[in-house]
């Protein structure tokens, strides 16, 4: 980190909305941070892709951040953490936070007796969470189609309910002590899938041990921006920027203005601004 400075932002990557429910987090933990948020809208979501695909994207994405002088990387999508996390270390020049090593510790340090882990395809067949919690009982589920809901602003109306008829009328019987969100989109549909389980549990999701990990990581190396730092939050879509404005403002609950959302354009297999 010895060439960054410590009012360099810091850049979250994600496949589409997800990361958003991290960045709100990050906000409100570390209200003095920059913060740069990219979206590859125009190829999520990364759940169905292959391996191969998965870090071929997210390499070209995170190759375009780490020229932007950035501190910090997050990768706050469980799909891309877990397959390219130790592949994109090995090509920044800056350290880089996978949501998932963050997600496991977490969940590490109180495992559930009884869970219900939700996921993409990628996440789930990977068997990431279960392989390293065996002192829990996990049922795990594939439910991709629910970040096409959010991502296609189908959260609050009559396709939701399809959906998670579709992917959990099997779990509605079964009693779980925790539910494990091992996707960043699923949080803001958590109530839609607590209620139609009809039970009160825990929803467990990284969001806010992401904002301790990287105090933790900033503050050892002194990088913390200092008090009195005038933020800002600027956001980049490899889709739409007007659309994204719209959609990502309603998911985290305020107006973006179009000012603050960037295209970048795919051209030969690289990402520019």
């Amino acid at each position: 980190m010895s060439k960054c400075r410590a009012k360099d932002p810091i850049a979250f990557f994600d496949s589409g909305f997800g990361g958003l429910s991290v960045l709100k987090g990050i906000e409100q933990s570390l209200p003095n941070e920059s913060l740069l948020f990219f979206s590859d809208s125009a190829r999520v979501p990364y759940g169905d892709l292959s391996q191969e695909k998965i870090i071929a994207h997210t390499s070209e994405m995170v190759r375009m951040i780490d020229q932007l002088g950035v501190k910090m990387i997050v990768i706050a999508c469980h799909t891309a953490s877990i397959v390219a996390l130790e592949a994109l270390r090995h090509q920044c020049s800056v350290p880089v936070i996978g949501i998932s090593e963050v997600f496991l510790t977490q969940l590490k340090k109180e495992p559930p007796k009884k869970a219900l882990l939700l996921g993409t395809t990628r996440t789930i067949q990977s068997e990431y969470y279960p392989k390293s919690l065996t002192t829990s009982q996990i049922a795990s589920c594939a439910c991709g189609d629910f970040v096409r809901a959010i991502e296609q602003e189908s959260e609050n109306n009559e396709l939701l309910p399809l959906l998670l008829e579709k992917h959990l009328v099997s779990h509605k019987e079964n009693s779980f002590d925790a539910l494990l969100l091992a996707c960043t989109h699923f949080p803001f549909i958590k109530d839609q899938i607590l209620s139609y389980l009809g039970c009160d549990i825990p929803c467990i999701d990284p969001s806010y041990e992401v904002a301790k990990e990287i105090r933790s990581l900033l503050t050892e190396k002194g990088m913390l921006a200092p008090e009195g730092s005038t933020p800002s939050v600027t956001f980049y879509t490899t889709g739409d920027p007007e659309h994204f404005a719209l959609r990502a403002g309603s998911l985290i609950g305020k107006s973006l203005s179009p000012e603050t959302v960037f295209e970048l354009i795919q051209e030969d297999e690289e990402v520019l601004l």
